[in-house]
């Protein structure tokens, strides 16, 4: 992954471009990087900011707002849902912390204890806890997660954080931890699985078939 991802300098000056060039053309242009909320408000000089992945406003209440639902919304303003039930704190995070076919939804996003980790910055660890944007931006928790396997810990992908990316180009992502119970929520550390239920699978297999024969009728018309 890290051999495609932006490095930290280039994500910032991409940022910057995407702000320049929606001002110039006077159109709304979003990311879903958190620390898109702390480039908008610098390089506007303290007039815009952006408080959630969709929108971008300089009244004084959109940057209360900001300072509340600011920046990365994993698990406190949206989570993700898998084909097969699985809740998740984003689609890029695929930490389950229930299913939606065994309880309820508005359950899992009150008592999910990754979700109410999330909720708290003052949980995170590094720089991200100490960082003065952290409540408009509080970096990336899937990149964290993928990173470091610390889902509360720095984001690598900030430019705030260059120290974090550097040390994962010269020794490598961690390693060694394949599953974990750190939460006590019976959660799983585990790669994005596609859910594909059996019978999409006989629908395939019938599929192929169709094609095989279809190809078969073809080829005899050929040498008819």
């Amino acid at each position: 992954m890290i051999k495609t991802d932006l490095s930290p300098e280039e994500r910032e000056e991409f940022m910057k471009e995407v702000y320049h060039q929606m001002k110039k053309r006077k159109l709304e242009i979003l990311t879903t990087a958190p620390q898109y909320a702390r480039v908008t408000l610098l390089e506007s000089q303290g007039k815009n900011v952006t408080p959630a992945h969709f929108y971008i406003g300089e009244s004084n209440a959109v940057r209360t707002l900001a300072e509340f639902i600011g920046g990365c919304g994993a698990g406190r303003i949206y989570a993700g849902i898998e084909p097969d039930g699985t809740v998740t704190p984003c689609v890029f995070l695929p930490l389950p912390v229930g299913n939606i076919r065994t309880e309820p939804f508005k359950e899992i996003w009150e008592t999910s204890r990754i979700f109410n980790l999330l909720r708290n910055r003052n949980s995170f660890t590094g720089q991200c806890k100490n960082c003065p944007y952290k409540n408009i931006c509080g970096g990336c928790r899937a990149r964290a997660y993928h990173y470091t396997l610390d889902i509360m810990g720095d984001d690598p992908g900030c430019i705030i954080n260059k120290r974090v990316w550097e040390d994962i180009m010269k020794h490598g992502k961690p390693t060694g931890v394949s599953e974990v119970n750190w939460v006590d929520e019976s959660v799983v550390m585990r790669l994005p699985v596609l859910y594909v239920p059996s019978y999409y699978s006989a629908v395939e297999m019938s599929g192929e078939k169709l094609l095989e024969m279809e190809e078969g009728g073809i080829k005899e018309r050929l040498h008819a």
